[in-house]
């Protein structure tokens, strides 16, 4: 996490003394951005390997031994 935070800052630097505040804000929004990407894969992946499922069926609440529709 140290190095992330390294490597951003040095960049960010780079970036507002050569292009100035406009270009070194779109670097951060561009971080983030990454960063959001990159969680919702995780969280895509680790909800698929599992195996809780959310359908009409079932309902969203199987997860927590709950399910939610036919005969429940």
């Amino acid at each position: 996490m140290f190095a992330s935070g390294a490597i951003g800052s040095s960049i960010g630097l780079a970036l507002l003394e050569a292009h100035g505040w406009t270009v070194m804000v779109w670097e951060g929004m561009a971080f983030l951005a990454v960063g959001a990407l990159s969680l919702t894969v995780r969280s895509v992946r680790q909800r698929r390997t599992s195996g809780v499922q959310n359908s009409v069926e079932t309902g969203p609440c199987v997860a927590v031994g709950r399910p939610v529709g036919k005969g429940g």
